[in-house]
């Protein structure tokens, strides 16, 4: 499975249909380098900041 955050797939993937739990792991897997860069003190993330996950299966 690959993810964009934040950005649209590459050119010709085509979003696949996840679950609640799979879009919950896609989530937390795809965010993480964000999480760590905001840090705990952080309102993150905000109705401003958090992100837009879109997910393609591996062909």
């Amino acid at each position: 499975m690959q993810c964009a955050v934040n950005e649209p797939l590459p050119k010709g993937d085509v979003a696949a249909a996840l679950t609640r739990g799979e879009q919950t792991k896609a989530d937390v897997l795809a965010t993480q380098r964000l999480r760590v860069l905001s840090g705990p003190e952080s309102a993150y993330p905000s109705p401003y900041t958090a992100p837009n996950v879109i997910c393609a299966s591996a062909v």
